[in-house]
């Protein structure tokens, strides 16, 4: 076994596997809202999500199979949670942003979900006990915060279009967005 050696922690730890590995997940996340885009073209936003939904609940299936298929919990209180965590983390966020999508682009949407560690903050402070809300944190939600507001300006889209249903659009993203961080206040 190899020790540890002293120093940096970058210079330790991060590999080219490691970034080949976030490269990926930023390429299969990001290109998630173009396909959606696309998609929105031929199909209505319900369909999408009970297509994204069922075709993820196939092959998690499988490799359940494959793995040997038992339940992780045998808790019945469990599992009222557990379907609680599936809309939250699931279910709502994909119909929030393929409805959103009809009216805002596939880059918004994707600018959209990088506002989702604004919201584990305060979510966080008010329901983890454990949670401390230093100068620092709240200088950085400050920051994001008014990134949001910029995300939402009119100069900001490239067709400038302030319609109504462009706006709910942008509030269905960022609700999207509320939704996985309450996901992960959820999972803790």
């Amino acid at each position: 076994m190899k020790a540890p050696v002293k120093g940096n922690f970058l210079e330790n730890s991060i590999n080219t596997r490691h970034w080949v590995m976030v490269s990926s997940l930023g390429v299969v996340w990001g290109s998630t809202f173009l396909f959606i885009e696309l998609a929105l073209q031929g199909i209505t936003p319900l369909w999408l999500t009970s297509a994204r939904i069922v075709f993820a609940a196939v092959i998690t299936s499988l490799v359940w199979f494959a793995y040997g298929g038992k339940l992780f919990t045998t808790n019945e209180k469990a599992w009222g949670r557990l379907g609680l965590i599936g809309i939250i983390s699931t279910a709502l966020p994909f119909q929030l942003i393929s409805w959103g999508q009809q009216y805002v682009t596939s880059s918004f949407a994707g600018l959209a979900m990088a506002s989702m560690p604004l919201f584990v903050l305060p979510l966080a402070y008010f329901f983890k006990t454990n949670e401390n809300l230093d100068l620092k944190k709240f200088i950085g939600f400050i920051i994001g915060f008014v990134g949001i507001i910029i995300l939402f300006s009119p100069d900001f889209s490239s067709s400038n279009d302030v319609s109504p249903l462009t706006t709910l659009g942008k509030f269905a993203c960022i609700a999207a967005a509320f939704c996985y961080a309450s996901n992960s206040i959820l999972m803790r």
